[in-house]
């Protein structure tokens, strides 16, 4: 598999924020292109922020049997030819962040409809909720370990749970985690994730190595991201990065 980002997000005023990303995916005879808008609501207290979000993603999901695309065993097999949709879809989510110990977040797809019908329909607006925790048991000022937890589910046919812990040392930031999850065969894959990143003022460096337990599709992950501007007035003086969940 294969997948390339493109991210921006910044705020709007103090408490309201903005945030947009292009990703393209090819995953066998997959290919999927997507853009995202999401606006975000933050109510400040003294010691947590209770944030309200709202996005729409457009994709573009294209299925490919052309010769160039199938393995030479397979072409006899497959038809021929290719399928094409667009889709649209919304979400929202609430996030609750403490400045020292935890944070807690809920979202959930509340629309999602291909712009036309096919056959192949049911099986991609499948509607997902999620839900993120995590705690910080150590909490200094150049030391954080946080363990998180993370579970996605349609309440069908998909199901996955993801545990881990993130380690933030100075501008250093390591962790890992593992993920397993069923799919619409109910075949369990069980992944091992280790991830390792530096922090040099605006820009963010990270690798990550997924271990697929159950077959040796492994997977290596780069993640470049540069901070264009930096926000004045900060809504804590410490907000946990979470740059790799």
């Amino acid at each position: 598999p294969k997948l390339s980002t493109l991210s921006y997000n910044g705020y709007l005023g103090h408490n309201m924020g903005l945030g947009s990303f292009i990703a393209y995916e090819k995953y066998g005879l997959e290919n999927n292109i997507l853009g995202n808008l999401s606006y975000a609501y933050h109510i400040i207290g003294d010691k947590n922020i209770f944030s309200l979000g709202l996005s729409a993603t457009i994709q573009n999901y294209n299925l490919s049997f052309t010769d160039e695309d199938v393995h030479p065993e397979y072409r006899n097999i497959l038809t021929s030819g290719t399928y094409n949709n667009y889709y649209l879809d919304f979400n929202t989510g609430m996030f609750l962040s403490n400045q020292k110990n935890y944070y807690i977040g809920l979202s959930a797809n509340i629309f999602s409809q291909a712009i036309s019908q096919t056959i192949y329909e049911e099986q991609q607006l499948l509607k997902e909720v999620i839900l993120l925790a995590g705690y910080s048991i150590i909490n200094k000022e150049k030391f954080r370990l946080t363990p998180t937890f993370i579970a996605i589910s349609d309440f069908s046919l998909y199901n996955q749970i993801e545990t881990g812990i993130l380690t933030e040392l100075h501008i250093f930031n390591f962790g890992v985690k593992y993920r397993t999850f069923y799919n619409e065969n109910k075949n369990q894959n069980q992944y091992i994730i280790c991830n390792v990143g530096i922090r040099l003022k605006n820009l963010l460096l990270t690798y990550a190595y997924d271990w697929n337990i159950n077959n040796n599709m492994n997977a290596h992950e780069i993640s470049i991201s540069y901070f264009l501007f930096k926000k004045s007035k900060p809504l804590f003086n410490k907000i946990p990065s979470y740059q790799k969940l």
